[in-house]
């Protein structure tokens, strides 16, 4: 069985109650970008796909537009604040789609 909460340097995410908390502190994200930002965590330093991300999250490509992924990811990336001094950062792999990596 999976962990209710599982930390990743200062992030800490409850799978139950879909929520993060970074240093402590709970930073509010819709349940896409929770999800979303899960996967990140949860794989990182693999190189996701827009296609699977979107079909992990969403469950379906029918209906959306890559632009609707990337501005998830925009939001996760401010709200989350992805960047070298918190320890991840969320990089493009240009024509394929994204990898967090730890610095």
């Amino acid at each position: 069985m999976a962990e209710r909460f599982e930390r990743f340097g200062a992030y800490e995410f409850d799978r139950v109650g879909e929520t993060v908390t970074l240093d402590g502190t709970p930073v509010v994200l819709t349940g896409k970008e929770f999800a979303l930002a899960y996967l990140f965590f949860a794989n990182q330093h693999k190189p996701l796909s827009r296609g699977y991300l979107m079909e992990a999250v969403w469950k379906s490509m029918a209906d959306l537009s890559t632009r609707t992924l990337d501005m998830h990811v925009s939001r996760i990336r401010t709200k989350l604040q992805l960047r070298s001094d918190n320890g991840f950062r969320l990089q493009t792999v240009f024509n394929y789609g994204y990898r967090l990596e730890s610095c």
